[in-house]
């Protein structure tokens, strides 16, 4: 996809009163979505072992930063307050966070959204996760 086919132009005219003068004026909005293609999670064995998601929106978001909320829970009660933390999309297109602090209980569902810098959602997943220590892929 070429960069005119991912960018949107507004152009707007302004005249001026004291002379009458045309001038242009161009915004340049990038219109490429940001959709998580799939989610890695990991959860460690001990009572001190952090949870982890990777979600990956794509390598053509490479640089660009966001901010992830990631709300893990267990049989309904939530285990964090899913705080949003910024992060830069990593070359293979992955945005990485990990949990604040240590959960009791495994969680056995995760919320994964993504905002952009203006807290606007632009994308929202949720995952069932087997309620167990190691990794685990979505998609």
């Amino acid at each position: 996809m070429s960069q005119s086919d991912n960018t949107q132009i507004n152009e707007s005219a302004q005249v001026s009163n004291s002379n009458d003068a045309v001038t242009t004026e161009k915004t340049v909005n990038n219109v490429d979505s940001v959709s998580i293609g799939f989610c890695d999670f990991y959860t460690g064995s001990t009572a001190s072992d952090k949870s982890y998601c990777s979600a990956n929106i794509g390598t053509q978001h490479y640089g660009e930063t966001y901010q992830i909320s990631v709300l893990y829970s267990r049989e309904g009660s939530n285990l964090n307050d899913g705080s949003l933390v910024k992060k830069t999309v990593d070359d293979e297109g992955f945005l990485h966070v990990s949990s604040s602090n240590a959960f009791s209980y495994y969680p056995d569902k995760a919320i994964v959204t993504i905002y952009d810098m203006d807290n606007n959602v632009l994308d929202e997943e949720t995952y069932y996760l087997d309620p167990v220590s190691g990794s685990q892929s979505y998609s």
